[in-house]
C-alpha cells in the first residue's frame, strides 16, 4: 500500500464536502485520468489508485524534487489512497473487481486495447456492475484511425494546431504545462459530476459510459482560433469571403504567433509588440500592470 497523498489539513478535513460517500477505483498512469481522479478526491470522493505491482506509476521516478518525491505525481495525486495490483494475474484481478464492486465511479486511461485484454474496458465493467459511472480517456478516442495509437502531451500540443499559436512570430512553443492532459482531465472530471447528479436526481437511471480524447479536448479549446480564422482583425472585419485569413494565419496558411500579445483584445494585442501603444494602454489600469512588463517588442 502506498502511502496517501496531499490530505487536507484536520480543520479542513472535518468540512463536508460534495462527493463524500462516492467511492473511485481508478486503473491509472501519467497526467490525464490521475488529475480527473485529484479533482474528484478534492470534492471529496474516496480515490482508489491502482498502480502497478513493484515499480507503480511510472510519473513517480519523473523528478525527486517533492522531498524526495516526484512533483508531477504529488499535483496529480494528492488526497488519493493507492494500491499495487498485477491485474494481469486472476489474484489481482479478482480484487481489482471486488474493489469495482463497492464503487460508484471507474476511472482508466491504460494503453489502447489494455483494459479490453483484461476484461477491464467499460464495456465490460458495466455489464457486471450497471450502475456505475465509467469514465475513458484515451489520445485520439475509438472507432478512428488513430485509435490504436499512444499519444504524449507535446505531440497533441502539436496535432491539435497549440504550438502553430503560440510562441513567437519566429520560433513556435510548446505550452510551459501539459494542457493536453489537463484539458482531457477536466472533460472527463466534469463528464463524471454529471453522471454522478444525473444518478442522484433521476433514481432507476443507470451509470454512464464517458469518454474523452486528448485530442478532441485540445480540438475544441482550439474552437476559438478557429473561429479567428474568419476574422481579419487587423481590419477588425469579418467578412466570410475572408476565411482562413485570421489573427492566428498569413494568407499563404502560415501561422502567426503574438508572443505575450493578444491577437484579438485592444490594447493586449500590440501591448507587447510595440512601445507606443503603452501610453494608450496604460490609461487602463487593468491591462497597465502587464504592459509595463512588456513594453518592448519580444
Amino acid at each position: 500500500m502506498w502511502p496517501f497523498f496531499g490530505m487536507l489539513p484536520p480543520a479542513a478535513s472535518s468540512v463536508l464536502r460534495p462527493l463524500q460517500g462516492v467511492t473511485v477505483v481508478a486503473l491509472e498512469q501519467a497526467v490525464s485520468a490521475p488529475l480527473c481522479t485529484r479533482h474528484l478526491a478534492d470534492m471529496g470522493a474516496r480515490v482508489i489508485k491502482i498502480e502497478r505491482l513493484g515499480e507503480g506509476d511510472y510519473l513517480r521516478t519523473l523528478d525527486w524534487s517533492m522531498k524526495g518525491m516526484c512533483s508531477h505525481f504529488v499535483w496529480a495525486n494528492r488526497g488519493k489512497e493507492s494500491v499495487t495490483l498485477d491485474v494481469k494475474k486472476p489474484e489481482g484481478l479478482q480484487i481489482m473487481n471486488q474493489l469495482l464492486e463497492k464503487a460508484d465511479v471507474y476511472v482508466q486511461n491504460l494503453a489502447p486495447g489494455a483494459t479490453e485484454r483484461l476484461g477491464l474496458d467499460a464495456a465490460a465493467v458495466r455489464k457486471r456492475h450497471p450502475s456505475l459511472v465509467c469514465a475513458t480517456i484515451a489520445g485520439y478516442g475509438a472507432n478512428g484511425p488513430y485509435e490504436t495509437k499512444k499519444a504524449y502531451d507535446m505531440l497533441i500540443q502539436a496535432e491539435a494546431g497549440l504550438l502553430d499559436v503560440t510562441g513567437t512570430a519566429d520560433t513556435p512553443a510548446k505550452v510551459g504545462t501539459p494542457v493536453a492532459d489537463i484539458a482531457s482531465a477536466m472533460y472527463a472530471y466534469s463528464g463524471v459530476l454529471a453522471a454522478l447528479f444525473r444518478r442522484a436526481t433521476q433514481p432507476g437511471k443507470p451509470g454512464a459510459d464517458i469518454e474523452v480524447s486528448m485530442l478532441d479536448a485540445l480540438g475544441d479549446w482550439m474552437g476559438w482560433v478557429l473561429a479567428q480564422i474568419k476574422c481579419n482583425v487587423d481590419e477588425f472585419c469579418c467578412d466570410i469571403d475572408l476565411l482562413l485569413l485570421t489573427a492566428h494565419g498569413e494568407e499563404d496558411g502560415t501561422a502567426r504567433r503574438h508572443a505575450r500579445g493578444y491577437p484579438t483584445v485592444r490594447p493586449v494585442r500590440r501591448g507587447c509588440q510595440a512601445g507606443k501603444d503603452h501610453a494608450r494602454c496604460s490609461k487602463q489600469p487593468r491591462v497597465a500592470g502587464l504592459l509595463r512588463l512588456c513594453p518592448q517588442a519580444s
